[in-house]
C-alpha cells in the first residue's frame, strides 16, 4: 500500500532513522523495530511505517520495502538504506542519516530565526502600500478624482482589493511551486542540478551533494560488490539530477573497464579535487579511507557554505524592505511634487 503525499519532514525523519540505529545497534529484530514505529507514530507515519513492517514480514529487504512504502520515505532516505542494506552497514547509514535530517532541522531554525524580523518588517511595508491605496480612495485632487499617491493606478476600496489578489496570487503560486516540489523529488533533484550552476548558492549546494557521494563511496567500497552496482547507487545519493543524471553513463564505463575516477571523470561536473582524491584512492587501495575524510571535509564546507547562503537569504529580504520604502518615497514625494506643480499653475 503507497501512502500519498509529500515526504515526511526533516525532523520526523531524524527521529525516526535515530531511533532506527540505535535498534539495530542494540540487536534488536527489524521487524519489532518498524513493528514499534508503526505503534508509535499516526497519520501517515504510522502507514508507512506498518507498510514496512508488514513488507520486511513477508521476506522483503528492508531497502525493497521502504522504497515500496509510497513518497513518505524521501529518495535520499531510500537510496542510502539501500547502501546499508547491501553493505551490512544499516545502523551507520541510520546514524548518519538522522545526523543528516537534524541538522537540516537546525539550518531550518537558524534560517527562520534570521529571517523573521526582516519578513515582519517587509509585511509592514506592503501593508503601508495597502493603505496608502486605501486613503487615496477617500482625498480628491483638484479635479474631484481620488489621489493616486503612488501612481499604481490603484486607489480606494476597489485598488485594494487588486492589490491584496495580486499579493495572494504570488504567495499562493510559492506555495504551490513548494509543495510541487515536495510532492515530486525528482523535479527538486532537477531544480538542485539548475540552482547548482548559480554563484554562490551552487557551490553550497554542490558539496552537500558531492559529501553524500564520497560517504556512500565509502560504504559501497568497504564490501565486495560490483563497481557496475556501485556507480548508480552512489550517485542516486546525490539527491541532486546534476550528479544522477549520469549514472547509466558511468555504470558503462566501468563495464568496459575504465576505472571508477574516469567515468566519473567523462561527466564534466565532478571537481578536480575530488577526482584526483578518488584517483589516487583507487591506486592506492584506501578508497574507503580516503573517501571518509573527503565526505567529512564537504560536509564542513557545505555546513559554513549554508551558513552564507542565510547570511545572504537575509540580506535580499532587507534589499526588498528598502526597495519598497524608496520606491514609496519617490512615489509621495512625486505626488507632492505634482500637486504643488499644479497649485502653482493654478495661480
Amino acid at each position: 500500500m503507497l501512502t500519498a503525499g509529500a515526504p515526511a519532514s526533516a525532523k520526523t525523519l531524524a527521529g525516526l532513522c535515530d531511533r532506527v540505529a540505535l535498534s539495530l545497534d542494540a540487536g534488536i529484530d527489524i521487524r519489532r523495530i518498524w513493528r514499534s514505529e508503526a505503534d508509535r507514530q499516526s497519520g501517515r507515519a504510522a502507514t508507512a511505517c506498518g507498510d514496512v513492517a508488514t513488507a520486511i514480514a513477508a521476506g522483503e529487504p528492508l531497502d525493497e520495502a521502504i522504497a515500496n512504502a509510497g513518497p513518505f520515505f524521501p529518495p535520499l532516505l531510500v537510496e542510502l538504506s539501500r547502501v546499508g542494506e547491501q553493505t551490512g552497514s544499516a545502523p551507520e547509514v541510520f546514524r548518519r542519516l538522522s545526523q543528516h535530517y537534524q541538522s537540516q532541522v537546525d539550518r531550518a531554525r537558524t534560517f527562520r530565526s534570521e529571517i523573521a524580523w526582516p519578513l515582519v518588517q517587509l509585511g509592514m511595508a506592503l501593508a503601508i502600500v495597502g493603505l496608502l491605496i486605501a486613503i487615496g480612495g477617500f482625498l480628491k485632487d483638484g479635479r474631484g478624482r481620488p489621489l493616486d499617491m503612488l501612481g499604481f493606478g490603484l486607489v480606494g476600496a476597489q485598488g485594494l482589493v487588486i492589490y491584496a489578489n495580486l499579493l495572494v496570487g504570488i504567495a499562493l503560486t510559492a506555495g504551490l511551486a513548494w509543495m510541487a516540489l515536495r510532492r515530486r523529488p525528482d523535479w527538486a533533484a532537477a531544480v538542485r542540478a539548475r540552482v547548482s550552476t548559480l554563484p554562490v548558492i551552487g557551490p553550497a549546494l554542490q558539496k552537500i551533494a558531492l559529501a553524500r557521494i564520497a560517504w556512500a563511496l565509502r560504504l559501497t567500497m568497504n564490501v565486495e560488490m560490483d563497481l557496475r552496482r556501485v556507480a548508480p547507487i552512489v550517485l542516486r545519493a546525490s539527491d541532486n539530477a546534476r550528479y544522477s543524471q549520469h549514472d547509466a553513463a558511468v555504470a558503462a564505463a566501468v563495464g568496459r573497464g575504465e576505472p571508477l575516477s574516469q567515468g566519473f571523470a567523462a561527466t564534466g561536473v565532478f571537481p578536480r579535487e575530488f577526482l584526483d582524491h578518488l584517483e589516487v584512492a583507487e591506486e592506492t587501495g584506501t578508497i574507503v579511507e580516503s573517501m571518509d575524510r573527503l565526505s567529512r571535509r564537504y560536509d564542513e564546507e557545505a555546513e559554513h557554505a549554508v551558513g552564507v547562503l542565510t547570511r545572504i537569504a537575509a540580506f535580499l529580504v532587507w534589499a526588498a524592505i528598502a526597495a519598497v520604502i524608496i520606491a514609496l518615497v519617490f512615489r509621495v514625494f512625486g505626488f507632492y511634487t505634482g500637486v504643488l506643480k499644479d497649485a502653482l499653475n493654478g495661480l
